[in-house]
């Protein structure tokens, strides 16, 4: 059950403003979404849309056309009872669109015929058959979700940890959800999200699933500080708001082969130049101040620290 392509046209010249999306399209995706159990996961109806079908009907006894089409999507996207179309309006339709036909077993129907079947499937008693999860949060977490490839992607700050989190979720109406064969309850049931996590999701039929990934990944650390700086027989002063340190050895002590040990911020690396510095290991001439490149654990945070070594006067 759809609507052809030329009924698709006809409803799309119907209003000639050139702000006018398709409607049409939009009709046909929430007809096709409606006839395969979905809910609808289109685009809503502009303003211009909605004035626009309004001064279609103007009998005082007909509704606001484009008021009722745009309750219809929003009552498919939420699951909810959409208002229906009164015989009065539907008769209208019909008589108005004369040449907007759709084929439904054979038989030609007009456009408030067309609107009347949308709201019958939505305001069906039959069980739903849908499987979404419609919202997903833990706590300090930015959520993704995914409809069509059935993901959902968590951000978590650097830091945090993934091994008890508790979901806070809402699923189609009458859906339950469950992880492995254990149950959960939103704002209750704690997993451990180190890996994916798989949520099947099952509708209010009892019958239709759908599997989810759940992915959380905690950021990387971005700092970029030296906790630690320390050369033999030196005396070490950092400035961690400027980024320096400085090192005064005593007199004759010769800075042209000095070897520091250090500890960075956790996960960072540290460079001069392009030689990687190994804590313990690297020499440096220190004859003019060295500049170390902190690079985060994140791989894209960077800070340069300035060494400066100085010998004390005799």
């Amino acid at each position: 059950m759809a609507i052809i392509n030329a009924t698709i046209g006809k409803i799309d010249n119907m209003c000639e403003s050139a702000n006018f999306a398709l409607l049409g399209t939009k009709l046909d995706k929430l007809v096709d979404e409606l006839n395969n159990g979905l809910q609808y996961s289109g685009d809503l109806l502009t303003a211009t849309e909605i004035s626009s079908l309004n001064k279609m009907c103007k009998s005082a006894k007909d509704v606001s056309l484009g008021s009722v089409i745009e309750g219809l999507f929003e009552a498919s996207q939420n699951a909810t009872v959409a208002a229906a179309i009164t015989d009065a309006t539907a008769t209208k339709m019909n008589k108005i669109c004369a040449t907007l036909h759709r084929v439904v077993d054979g038989t030609n129907t007009g456009f408030g015929t067309l609107l009347q079947w949308c709201v019958d499937k939505i305001n069906s008693s039959e069980p739903d058959t849908y499987t979404d999860i419609k919202t997903f949060t833990v706590p300090n977490g930015t959520t993704v979700i995914t409809k069509a490839t059935g993901n959902v992607a968590i951000a978590l700050p650097y830091g945090s940890s993934v091994t008890a989190l508790i979901a806070t979720f809402t699923l189609s109406e009458g859906a339950t959800a469950k992880v492995g064969s254990t149950a959960q309850v939103s704002g209750t049931t704690s997993n451990d999200f180190t890996s994916p996590v798989i949520y099947t999701i099952t509708a209010q039929d009892g019958t239709t699933t759908r599997d989810w990934t759940v992915t959380v990944t905690v950021a990387l650390n971005d700092s970029t500080d030296i906790l630690t700086y320390t050369i033999p027989t030196g005396t070490e002063t950092i400035d961690s708001e400027n980024k320096t340190i400085d090192v005064l050895f005593p007199s004759g002590t010769g800075v042209t082969a000095l070897v520091a040990t250090f500890t960075l911020s956790a996960g960072a690396s540290a460079a001069v130049g392009a030689t990687p510095q190994v804590s313990g290991t690297t020499a440096n001439d220190f004859t003019s101040p060295v500049v170390y490149t902190i690079t985060a654990e994140d791989g894209v945070t960077t800070e340069n620290w300035t060494v400066t070594a100085t010998e004390a006067e005799v």
